[in-house]
């Protein structure tokens, strides 16, 4: 796509040209991650904070998805934790990925699924991911209210949000907040 709309605006330039430009790139972010943030270099032997995200890939011609790619980087040194592309039934899972104890991920909402986070948790992976209320039902912080996001989100005197809640499923829990900002 960058190659096509490159082409049409300036110049033609092929696929492989702009894979080498984002290649040279690295070590540029890589500097520039360094600078606005200091202390990196102080916390990154102490875990790994890992962006994790599926993508939806189509073949020419096809009329919908022919596979998913699934990338995990670990935002510390850029440097991939896992790649793999399967065929397009295979949804967005935390199953795929190599985690290990002490892993911070952040993830997207397409991977609210309740068992899974909490089988990680019992693994000492944390996870920070974008809520998806429909998919992770959760309780107040006493683990006996379900969680009303609508009306505490519509009542809240303040444009932030910190919500004490528990995510429980098959006799498994969690504590956990979820953060809103207005």
């Amino acid at each position: 796509d960058v190659a096509g709309n490159y082409t049409l605006l300036r110049e033609r330039i092929s696929d492989t040209a702009v894979q080498k430009r984002l290649q040279v790139c690295v070590p540029w972010i890589k500097a520039l991650l360094k600078k606005m943030w200091p202390g990196i270099n102080k916390v990154r032997n102490a875990l790994r904070l890992i962006v994790i995200d599926g993508s939806s890939v189509s073949v020419p011609g096809a009329n919908g998805t022919s596979n998913r790619l699934h990338l995990a980087i670990n935002l510390f040194d850029l440097s991939f934790i896992h790649v793999e592309v399967t065929d397009k039934s295979v949804g967005e899972s935390l199953t795929l990925y190599p985690l290990t104890e002490g892993d911070v991920v952040l993830l997207d909402r397409g991977y609210c699924h309740p068992p899974v986070i909490l089988e990680h948790h019992t693994k000492d992976v944390q996870v920070i991911l974008r809520l998806n209320p429909y998919s992770m039902p959760l309780s107040e912080a006493d683990g006996e209210t379900r969680l009303n996001l609508y009306e505490t989100l519509k009542n809240a005197k303040s444009p932030e949000l910190c919500i004490p809640v528990q995510l429980i499923k098959n006799g498994k829990n969690v504590q956990a907040y979820v953060h809103a900002i207005r």
